[in-house]
C-alpha cells in the first residue's frame, strides 16, 4: 500500500481516538472498549498478541472466545506471518468475515509500507485501530496523562492499588484485553 494512504489512514486513526478522549474527558469510568465503537464484541471476548515465550496461536483461542481481537504484525513476507500466527492472511479474513476476529495494529500505519506482494493490504483496507494510540488515549483519560514508569511514583501516590496485571490496568499503562489473553495463555499452556 502507498505511504501517502498509508498516513491518511494513520490520521484518521488519531482523529477517532482523538474524538473519544474529548467526549470521554470527564468520564473516569472510560472502558477499553469505548476505543472500539464498531467492533460489537460479544462476551467472552479477549485480543492476541503473544508478547510472551507461550507460542499460541490464534485459532487455539477459537473454542474458548466470541470475538479475538487479533494485533497484526507488519512481518516483511506472509511466510514470516504464518509462521508467527499459524494462519496466513485469508485465514484470518476467513474468521473476520464470520465476526469472531477483529483486527488492530501492533503499530502505526506507515510500518506496514514496503511489505512484500502488499500482503496485508485486504487486513489494512478495513481500517483497524492502532493498538499503542487506543493504549495512549486511555491511559490520558485514566490518568490524565500518558503513563510513564519515569513518574511511578505521581501515579501511584495516596491511591490504593492492586499488584502486576491490576495495577498497570489501574493505571491505564497497558491493554485489558492483552492481559485477559495473557491469563487465558498462563492457564490454558502447563509447561
Amino acid at each position: 500500500m502507498e505511504k501517502k494512504l498509508l498516513l491518511e489512514k494513520q490520521n484518521k486513526a488519531k482523529g477517532q481516538v482523538n474524538d473519544i478522549i474529548k467526549k470521554h474527558e470527564h468520564d473516569k469510568k472510560i472502558n477499553i472498549i469505548d476505543f472500539y465503537p464498531d467492533y460489537n464484541l460479544k462476551e467472552p471476548y479477549s485480543s492476541f498478541n503473544p508478547s510472551s515465550d507461550r507460542n499460541l496461536k490464534p485459532f487455539q483461542l477459537l473454542p474458548f472466545f466470541k470475538n479475538i481481537i487479533i494485533d497484526i504484525k507488519p512481518f516483511k513476507n506472509e511466510k514470516d506471518f504464518i509462521s508467527y500466527y499459524g494462519m496466513d492472511v485469508n485465514q484470518l479474513l476467513e474468521q473476520w468475515g464470520k465476526g469472531i476476529f477483529k483486527f488492530r495494529l501492533s503499530y502505526d500505519y506507515t510500518y506496514y509500507a514496503d511489505l512484500e506482494n502488499d500482503y496485508l493490504d485486504e487486513i489494512l483496507d478495513k481500517n483497524p485501530p492502532i493498538a499503542p494510540l487506543i493504549n495512549k488515549g486511555h491511559s490520558i483519560l485514566v490518568n490524565g496523562s500518558t503513563f510513564g514508569f519515569e513518574n511511578f511514583n505521581t501515579y501511584v501516590s495516596g491511591k490504593k492499588l492492586d499488584f502486576g496485571n491490576d495495577l498497570l490496568l489501574d493505571l491505564g499503562g497497558t491493554d485489558p484485553l492483552t492481559i485477559i489473553a495473557m491469563d487465558m495463555m498462563s492457564v490454558m499452556i502447563i509447561p
